[in-house]
Formats: C-alpha cells, structure tokens, sequence
C-alpha cells in the first residue's frame, strides 16, 4: 500500500531569478550568501520557486551550486520549478525572452511546449 505523506509549506517562499543574473551579473559569493540566508532563517523546510528561463538556467544552476557548498541535502529543500523551457547556445547578443534585462550569459532559453497550452498544465 502506498503512504502518502504530507509536505508542509512554509507561509514564505524563495524567488530566484536573481540568482540568474537577470538585472545585474551578481557575484557567486553574493548568491551564496542569499540561499544560505534563506536556508538557515526559512521556518521549517526551505522551499525555492525557479524556473528555467530565469537567467537561461543559471538561477537553477546556481541554487544547486549554493545547494551543494552549503552541504544542504536534498530532504532537506524543496524547489518548485516551472517546466517546458530547456537551455540553447546563445545566438544573439542578448537571451531571450528578456533581451533587455539578463546579463552575461552565454546560454538562451526556449519554451519546448506550445504557448497556446493551458496554464496549467
């Protein structure tokens, strides 16, 4: 039989999209010391909100980079990510969807499903 067990949120979640440079190119040590801030003053189990268009990719590589220094383990954090968006090279001088705001990258982001999806799904 199969136990379903409960996962309980804390009332405040964390946003990463500037863990992917995308206003400003932040220093790694910076970054670093924004996920262990949030690890260590989360009230209960950390939860992270990223998506992969979030600096190309770069707020999900970077939260596993602080993950793993920080010797957080995996039942130890949830992240919630939003899916369909998978990383390419980079052919133009900006990423998109943001041309205007992601700074050094060397990587771009595209939708892989249709934006003429539901929400939801």
């Amino acid at each position: 039989m199969n136990e379903q067990k409960k996962i309980i949120l804390p009332p405040v979640m964390f946003g990463t999209s500037c863990l992917g440079n995308i206003y400003e190119a932040t220093p790694y040590e910076t970054k670093l010391a924004i996920v262990r801030e949030c690890v260590e003053n989360s009230p209960g189990i950390p939860v992270f909100d990223s998506a992969g268009k979030y600096g190309a990719g770069l707020s999900l590589e970077m939260l596993g980079k602080a993950l793993k220094d920080l010797a957080v383990k995996p039942n130890e954090v949830i992240i919630s990510n939003k899916l369909a968006w998978y990383q390419t090279e980079l052919t133009t001088p900006k990423p998109t969807p943001k041309k205007n705001t992601q700074t050094k990258t060397k990587v771009n982001s595209k939708r892989l499903v249709s934006t003429n999806l539901p929400t939801f799904f």
